[in-house]
């Protein structure tokens, strides 16, 4: 009898401490599926609604983000298998952010980086604003650590393009840059919580299998708003670490992507290419160099694509003036020196 009555008080307990165990899960989902569930059931209705608008069933089966910074803003893109191009869904205001026009360079300079970029998701942070309270009447309220639930997202930054334009000039990239909510930034692209619900529901949607880890494109501005890259660049350039020249030139590379994408809504296919030129080589940023070493007296030959044994001269006469090493290559020491970023994105159509 006393062993029946302790059995049935043990079942009590293991029962109890079940119900206990799911109460807590359901105040503080942790994990990416319990996550995803409470945030849709906070905002599902209204972002199919978004959806239908544009003829999307939600969810969608892929998506992609596109960051302008000084018009504050994220566009979400997003398209399901059946659809040859993706449509734009909606356009959330970013509240934190650094909306200044200019890539990222170095640790601690506060800056947003500009380029393309794909994400991963994390859970769980020793830092207050990675947290959310996902009840309705919680959402807006300031995360506080282990209350709630810890979600971002967080880009590739520095890809291998941003190492080189960094160690360039012996400087370290910085790193982990988020998209998160509670409005805090110190580089990081951050909501109001309401609005990085969305962004986090549609990118964990997607469908990486299939369509690749999802993109995030950050652009200076809106490519369509600017009249003159090159007015930009020198304006900006006052508060930057790169030359006019070269906040152009790095931004025509963006326009291109930026182009391309608008042209045809898709994940864009790009590889990084770093610059490093010798003799024998074509191209155009060779001509362009030949304009530049015209124009400072040290090159008097043909302005073509070919790097030529002229040209090679040139080159070593540039890096003797600028106290680099002559060996009449140019490569990621020499190309800030005549202007340029050491390299860019090559897009295939």
């Amino acid at each position: 009898m006393s062993v029946k009555l302790k059995n049935t008080k043990s079942l009590y307990f293991i029962v109890i401490l079940w119900i206990f165990s799911l109460s807590l899960f359901a105040q503080d989902p942790s994990t990416p599926s319990a996550i995803l569930q409470r945030i849709d059931a906070l905002i599902e209705n209204e972002v199919k609604q978004w959806c239908e608008s544009v003829d999307i069933t939600y969810p969608p089966e892929a998506s992609l983000l596109r960051v302008f910074k000084k018009e504050k803003k994220m566009e979400i893109w997003s398209k399901n298998t059946n659809m040859k191009q993706m449509k734009l869904v909606k356009t959330l205001p970013i509240c934190s952010m650094d909306f200044e026009p200019g890539p990222k360079f170095r640790e601690g300079d506060g800056k947003t980086p500009e380029g393309f970029y794909s994400s991963d998701f994390l859970y769980g942070s020793r830092f207050y604003w990675m947290w959310i309270k996902l009840e309705e009447n919680l959402v807006e309220n300031n995360g506080n650590v282990n209350k709630g639930s810890s979600f971002r997202m967080c880009i590739d930054y520095p890809n291998r393009l941003d190492r080189k334009k960094s160690a360039a000039f012996n400087q370290n990239t910085g790193s982990a840059i988020c998209i998160h909510g509670n409005c805090v930034s110190a580089g990081c692209i951050s909501f109001e919580n309401w609005n990085f619900l969305p962004v986090y529901a549609f990118s964990r949607y997607h469908n990486e299998q299939y369509f690749g880890r999802i993109q995030v494109h950050i652009f200076p501005f809106d490519f369509d708003n600017v009249e003159s890259l090159e007015k930009e660049a020198e304006c900006y350039s006052n508060n930057s670490d790169f030359t006019s020249d070269q906040l152009h030139y790095f931004w025509k590379n963006l326009k291109e992507g930026y182009d391309i994408f608008n042209s045809n809504p898709n994940p864009l296919d790009f590889q990084i290419e770093i610059f490093t030129l010798r003799k024998g080589d074509n191209s155009k940023e060779i001509k362009e160099i030949k304009e530049l070493l015209l124009n400072l007296n040290i090159y008097n030959g043909e302005i073509n694509s070919s790097f030529d044994n002229e040209y090679e001269i040139a080159v070593k006469i540039f890096q003797r003036q600028n106290n680099l090493f002559e060996d009449g290559v140019i490569g990621p020491k020499t190309l800030p020196k005549m202007n340029y970023i050491t390299g860019k994105y090559k897009f295939i159509e």
